[in-house]
């Protein structure tokens, strides 16, 4: 027998065959609408960060782990009430770049992130457009993200937290702390690259 077409396949694994399975209408919609309010929140995030001033900065870091928070939110609703779309598993790991994007302009523009940091911060940015490209392009086949690629996108998440924090709380140690975090960050998204790359019948995009 063979086998289905990759786009058959990703409508099948996410769309209920039983009626009485179905999300509630505004059940379905929650889910898409915490990850395209993560998308919008990263033009806000730059238009906020690179103002000047502590309230702004104050702002960017509540506005940053809001915006994180609906990476754990979105998913696991849609899980939970059935409510999985393709829409969704398309556009949330492209939220998740934009997002992240987002975060590290503000963090160089604030001078948090500096020397070997911008190194870093290049290779995470350079990797982050190279699949958001390879997504655009072939969308079904790169719908769903790899678990590796999943715990890249939280270690990035956490380094730009704390960077994003460390103007305000310049006592602790959250400017190292982030940075240890984005290199680790950094190494994932290498990793998961090497990995794409390396199996590109995989299915995954990491």
């Amino acid at each position: 027998m063979l086998d289905p077409a990759p786009a058959a396949r990703l409508h099948w694994t996410m769309t209920p065959t039983d009626p009485s399975l179905a999300p509630h209408p505004w059940r379905a919609r929650v889910p898409n609408g915490l990850t395209l309010a993560r998308a919008g929140a990263a033009p806000l995030l730059l238009a906020i960060g690179l103002a000047p001033g502590g309230p702004a900065e104050t702002a960017a870091l509540c506005l940053f782990a809001l915006a994180a928070l609906t990476d754990l939110a979105d998913g696991a609703l849609a899980r939970a009430w059935r409510a999985e779309s393709t829409f969704g598993a398309r556009l949330d790991p492209l939220a998740d770049k934009a997002l992240v994007l987002a975060g590290l302009a503000v963090v160089i523009a604030e001078g948090t992130l500096a020397g070997s940091g911008l190194l870093a911060a290049a290779l995470i940015a350079g990797r982050e457009v190279f699949a958001a490209w390879r997504r655009l392009r072939d969308p079904v086949r790169f719908a769903r993200p790899s678990r590796l690629a999943k715990l890249k996108t939280q270690a990035q998440m956490l380094a730009l937290g704390a960077l994003l924090a460390a103007p305000l709380w310049p006592a602790l140690p959250l400017a190292p702390a982030g940075l240890a975090c984005l290199w680790i960050a950094a190494g994932l998204s290498l990793l998961t690259l090497a990995r794409y790359e390396a199996r590109p019948a995989r299915g995954e995009m990491p």
